[in-house]
């Protein structure tokens, strides 16, 4: 047994087996785990393996699916409740298609799931099959009906997966409810590559998952690997004497700017024979020439070279995050050979350290390459380098919810101010309740503290509402007044909210933008906002009399932009006094302005 598992004892066997064909099959427990995703990802991205079957995914959809750079996957889905699943990783270099697989059942259902693959080495075909059979459960009589009928029209057959059958020797297997998958090989010619127990917890170990041939004179080499950060199963490999194709490494051809000198390149444009162009007399012949020319220039100066593409290690697996691993297997295997207590501790501290760090560190690249992502082409560029988009279809939808906001495609707010309209009205109906035993001042306070937050929220970033929308809103802080003073339905209510001191929708939308204005240029952050706003006296080198710190004013074409926060949280704050934009705090700057709002409508 050694001592734990790292990638390049992975590597180690593909090179003592490298014109091999070489299996893997590992119950991963759950690869929908972030932990599990990343061991997974560590130990077989890129890899040289041929086939690796796992069962136990919970994948439930497709972006589920972890891909593995260099493979093909192949996955049969438990979608009617969670749990169970397999997938088989195929090397790219070999074609493969899928001849059966198991149907997801339409209850919660315990099946087998099972996907059968017909997959092309150099010189043969071979049928591979991976199969999940939850504890206790029937059923196999699907899998085995598929698999037994395609035996016939193929020479060398391997079933992996985990079985539940318990495979020992000294306990009966009518006992275990194990003959089904006895009866399976059997019938199947299958003999099982003889491991031993493959699953341990606790105390107990048990032989639950297979490897099985009916080409068992083939194989060349076999082990079993704890895997301490993905499973409590052993990781199954074996090596057969198959003739694979060989291995090829991923290739790109392109134009290589390295050494491309600007300067150079013009000279060399000013110096070509353009007048041969003129002479001629077709435009085809023309446009040949001219194509003729540019191309000759681009491969004197950027001629074509093949890169070779290098499965680089993932920038956030640091030394200290292999050496910890590296710890924490072999903690796991001490623990696997003592039982002590004392030994499970340690690899349990040493297991979630791993995952802590590893996880700290890939948050923090993701953050570094985020925050220096100063174009969209930048950003995409990072989300492509992270598989963040990677065969992720981008659905469009109508409207959208953003903390709490509903964002709709046509920026009309109508979905967010039906919503906000609901919650408003079923707050204040529940304070209505109690009306008759608060006095004003209490219910001023409630209101205050439990129906306008809901209108405010999000409010500096709807400047594109339409008019019935702010109407509707509106209408809700007028019931509120009401509410506050007992009011009949058909009182104006215009001079009970200058008594409650509160400022109108659109008004309140307007001193919330711009006291969010002024801490963005106070604070000096968020960066991406703060560089959106620029003051006039830092571009015209003619300071305004009245010394008024006004902002610059973008261009902007459509009414979508207009109704953007950097457009109209400037149109708004050139519109206060000096008096209020000179403050030199917060709190007076929020002061002044409610005052001045109070008395002055900002208009936008």
């Amino acid at each position: 047994m050694t001592e734990g598992i790292t990638k390049s004892m992975l590597e180690k066997f593909c090179e003592a087996a490298e014109k091999q064909l070489k299996i893997i099959h590992i119950n991963a427990q759950s690869l929908t785990y972030k932990c599990h995703a990343e061991e997974f990802m560590y130990l077989f991205d890129g890899s040289k393996h041929d086939i690796i079957s796992v069962s136990e995914t919970f994948y439930n959809t497709p972006q589920d699916v972890v891909q593995l750079a260099g493979y093909n996957v192949f996955v049969s889905n438990r979608t009617s409740h969670e749990g169970g699943g397999v997938a088989v990783y195929v090397r790219s270099s070999l074609k493969c298609k899928i001849i059966s697989q198991s149907v997801s059942p339409q209850h919660r259902e315990q099946r087998p799931d099972y996907i059968i693959l017909e997959i092309k080495l150099q010189n043969t075909k071979i049928l591979f099959a991976c199969v999940y059979r939850p504890p206790k459960a029937g059923h196999l009589n699907f899998f085995h009906d598929d698999l037994f009928e395609l035996c016939t029209e193929y020479e060398n057959l391997f079933v992996t997966g985990d079985v539940n059958a318990h495979f020992d020797s000294n306990k009966p297997c009518d006992v275990l409810d194990s003959k089904a998958v006895y009866h399976l090989l059997e019938t199947c010619n299958l003999e099982r590559v003889p491991f031993g127990p493959t699953y341990h917890i606790g105390d107990i170990n048990s032989s639950l998952d297979m490897i099985a041939t009916n080409c068992f004179e083939k194989i060349t080499d076999f082990m079993q690997i704890p895997v301490s950060g993905l499973s409590a199963h052993d990781l199954l490999y074996a090596a057969f004497m198959f003739s694979v194709p060989k291995y090829k490494k991923l290739s790109v051809t392109c134009r290589n700017f390295s050494k491309f000198n600007e300067d150079t390149v013009k000279q060399d444009i000013i110096e070509a024979p353009w007048e041969n162009m003129f002479y001629s007399v077709h435009i085809d012949e023309k446009v040949s020439i001219f194509n003729e020319i540019l191309t000759g220039i681009y491969d004197k100066h950027a001629p074509f070279k093949t890169f070779v593409i290098k499965n680089q290690p993932k920038p956030w697996v640091t030394q200290e995050i292999v050496s910890l691993i590296k710890q924490r297997d072999t903690a796991y295997h001490r623990y696997r050979r003592t039982k002590m207590q004392n030994d499970s501790v340690i690899y349990k501290s040493l297991r979630n350290t791993v995952n802590r760090v590893r996880r700290d560190a890939k948050i923090k690249y993701a953050h570094s390459v985020f925050n220096n992502a100063r174009s969209s082409k930048d950003l995409w560029q990072s989300l492509k380098s992270l598989n963040v988009t990677e065969d992720i279809p981008v659905p469009y939808l109508e409207c959208v919810n953003n903390l709490g906001l509903m964002i709709d495609s046509s920026l009309n707010w109508e979905k967010s101010a039906t919503v906000t309209y609901k919650k408003s009205i079923a707050a204040l109906h529940g304070l209505r309740r109690h009306k008759n035993m608060l006095p004003t001042e209490v219910r001023k306070r409630l209101v205050e503290s439990l129906i306008l937050p809901i209108i405010d929220y999000g409010c500096t970033v709807t400047f594109g509402m339409v008019v019935k929308c702010s109407d509707m809103l509106q209408r809700i802080q007028n019931a509120c007044a009401r509410f506050v003073f007992s009011l009949p339905r058909d009182c104006h209510i215009s001079k009970y909210l200058i008594k409650l001191n509160w400022l109108s929708v659109k008004q309140r939308r307007n001193f919330y933008s711009v006291c969010l204005l002024k801490k963005i240029l106070y604070y000096k952050c968020p960066t991406y906002l703060f560089e959106k706003f620029t003051f006039v006296a830092t571009i015209c080198e003619r300071a305004r009399r009245d010394d008024k710190p006004q902002l610059r004013l973008q261009q902007h074409l459509t009414d979508k932009e207009r109704g953007a926060f950097w457009i109209a949280a400037v149109v708004l704050w050139n519109q206060l006094p000096a008096s209020v934009l000179n403050c030199k705090s917060i709190d007076s700057f929020k002061n002044q302005a409610h005052k001045y709002i109070t008395q002055h409508q900002l208009s936008y």
